[in-house]
């Protein structure tokens, strides 16, 4: 995890005061996402897209590849128990938005701590294997193409993200605007 994704994660969960102790007996729940992104229609799949198409730089194979060896990498489930202690001790004020979650690997952990959690990836592939992966609330597009209104989400995640955004600081005003005071 690099340390801008730490940073950023941080700053989302340090907000609330509170700890994911507090969260004990949560329900999780499928979201109407078009009350915080109006932009959004529901598929028949369960995800929800966005009329325009997304641009990323990422490799379009990326996610499968990914989605191959998550489940036995010694990397990525280490990595996960990390953001899983950071979450114990620093628990959300609220759903966690996870900008750029891939194949949601990480949302999966956080939702199996009884934290709601909603994928937003421009990757079809990506998104597609969120569905499968169990994810509840599943996003095909790039947060700039979402339209989430100001102040309307509680909590957000980047992890492996801002090294992909090539205007990364205008990226990081617009989540932290849409980030609930």
């Amino acid at each position: 995890m690099d340390t801008g994704s730490i940073i950023i994660y941080l700053e989302c969960w340090l907000q609330s005061g509170s700890r994911a102790s507090d969260l004990t007996g949560r329900i999780q729940s499928v979201m109407d996402i078009s009350k915080v992104a109006q932009k959004l229609k529901l598929g028949d799949d369960g995800i929800w897209y966005s009329p325009e198409a997304s641009s990323i730089s990422y490799p379009e194979s990326g996610n499968e590849w990914c989605f191959q060896i998550e489940n036995e990498s010694y990397w990525f489930r280490h990595r996960n128990q990390c953001i899983k202690t950071l979450i114990r001790n620093f628990s959300p004020p609220g759903i966690v938005f996870d900008i750029g979650g891939g194949n949601g690997f990480v949302a999966a952990a956080i939702q199996d701590m009884g934290i709601d959690v909603v994928v937003i990836e421009p990757g079809e592939s990506g998104a597609q294997n969120a569905k499968a992966r169990g994810l509840k609330n599943v996003v095909c597009t790039s947060f700039e193409k979402a339209g989430f209104l100001k102040e309307s989400l509680p909590a957000a995640s980047l992890f492996d993200v801002i090294e992909h955004i090539e205007q990364d600081v205008e990226f990081l005003i617009a989540v932290h605007d849409r980030l609930i005071d």
